[in-house]
């Protein structure tokens, strides 16, 4: 495939860009990396282990 046919992804009704894609990738992993964040706080916390 060219690099034009890669930018753009075709899919059902809608039309999806690598950069939404992108985008997508990026807030999940934002999400997941808070949660992480703030789990590891509230255990700290309620074991009341600082390290």
């Amino acid at each position: 495939m060219s690099d034009n046919e890669l930018k753009t992804i075709y899919g059902g009704a809608f039309n999806f860009t690598v950069t939404f894609f992108n985008a997508i990738s990026r807030y999940i992993m934002t999400v997941k990396g808070l949660g992480e964040t703030i789990g590891s706080s509230i255990r700290r916390i309620f074991k009341k282990s600082i390290c």
